[in-house]
């Protein structure tokens, strides 16, 4: 029997929200959404090939459709997105380390890729890069429970929730080696949302945000939820990605520059000395 008890559900939003961190945005992020949609804009008017394939994993009981308006960004600021991102879909009552094996078996990922995990999927992306499945290079973490979270301890019989509970043998062995993580981080987290708090998301350590529900929206569970789809986000992500995609471009250029043979000076040949006419004497 699987249950999600009510009072456990209550139980948490208090430790969720008793837990909230300083809220802010960075000032490399458009404050509203109208702004993101203007950053996003211009961006698009000048479209760049990735510098790795982008793989998107969606969280618990969720499904793919929750990228679409990343995926429309993407494919806008991006001239290769249809040959370089991969949205994953998934579905199934498995433990986490087996989730992940049957997703990048099914979906062929591996070599060197960037990853956008919401949720429990940046759990998925550290446990591919753990296992050698893929490499990560980086990842964007959106309110991803690396620390666990207190929600998942009320649910009975779902083998992905056991493995998000706090202190999980799971949870353990992930973050056995956080010390010696080989790839960049950016957190994503947003204001409450009572699914899991800021400690737990930001536990991975490298680049933190902390974004504000936009205004009008409802709180709880949209703002989970609202990372994926938020303009402002979407832009960070890409403005990211982007610049990576210069840098490796440009480290490319320098590496086949560096490859190729110095060119040779010029010799010139030795002079040959000219066969002319004797002058005639003058009568």
């Amino acid at each position: 029997m699987r249950i999600l008890t009510a009072s456990g559900m209550m139980c948490a939003l208090l430790i969720a929200g008793c837990a909230r961190s300083y809220v802010y945005v960075r000032a490399d992020i458009p404050q509203s959404i109208p702004e993101a949609k203007t950053a996003l804009e211009e961006l698009a008017r000048n479209p760049i090939p990735f510098a790795y394939k982008l793989v998107l994993i969606h969280g618990w009981r969720d499904s793919s459709a929750r990228w679409g308006n990343m995926v429309y960004w993407l494919n806008r600021c991006f001239n290769n997105a249809d040959k370089m991102v991969t949205v994953v879909n998934y579905a199934g009552d498995l433990p986490i380390a087996e989730l992940t094996k049957v997703i990048f078996d099914q979906y062929k990922i591996s070599g060197t890729v960037d990853v956008v995990g919401h949720s429990m999927g940046g759990l998925i992306a550290r446990q591919a890069n753990r296992m050698g499945y893929a490499k990560i290079h980086m990842l964007f973490s959106m309110a991803s429970p690396h620390e666990g979270s207190y929600l998942a301890r009320y649910g009975v019989g779902f083998r992905e929730l056991d493995d998000m509970t706090p202190g999980s043998q799971f949870l353990k062995e992930l973050n056995a080696d956080l010390k010696s993580r080989d790839f960049e981080v950016i957190t994503y987290w947003m204001d409450g949302d009572w699914l899991l708090t800021n400690e737990s998301s930001e536990s991975l350590g490298g680049t933190n945000i902390i974004l504000s529900p936009s205004p009008g929206k409802p709180p709880f569970r949209y703002t989970h939820n609202q990372l994926v789809m938020d303009e402002r986000t979407i832009y960070h992500v890409i403005r990211l990605l982007r610049s990576e995609a210069v840098e490796k471009t440009l480290e490319d250029t320098a590496r086949q520059s560096a490859q190729q043979p110095e060119a040779q000076p010029a010799v010139c040949p030795p002079a040959v000395p000219l066969d002319l006419p004797k002058p005639t004497p003058a009568r």
